[in-house]
């Protein structure tokens, strides 16, 4: 298994709507990957959204970079590392917290949280 650090521009992700199921307005997700690679993940669905569509033509990391194993177009294996770390979110977080609104937040929304 492969780690990376990286900096990312925000540390919440703001719903737009509530969810239903946990019921929180925010997720939380301290690193972009996973080792397990469940076949039944909803995570893996997630490359095939437009912005990491959009990224991989432009020849930027796609999210084929974040799963272990993976494959990418072509039937080609991901190169690079499987799980970006996000070095910054405690200090993002932290300056975050005091600008949103108060609500639940839900950690590990499509990481393993532990």
């Amino acid at each position: 298994m492969e780690y990376a650090p990286v900096a990312v521009s925000s540390a919440l992700n703001e719903l737009r709507r509530r969810d239903p199921w946990y019921g929180c307005a925010y997720t939380l997700n301290p690193y972009r990957g996973c080792e397990l690679a469940c076949p039944y993940c909803y995570g893996w669905a997630e490359r095939w959204r437009a912005p990491y569509q959009r990224r991989a033509l432009r020849g930027s990391v796609g999210l084929d970079a974040f799963i272990s194993g993976s494959e990418g177009a072509g039937g080609q294996r991901a190169a690079g590392p499987a799980i970006f770390i996000k070095t910054n979110m405690p200090s993002l977080l932290r300056r975050e917290l005091r600008r949103k609104a108060r609500d639940v937040v839900m950690v590990g929304s499509i990481t393993d949280p532990y």
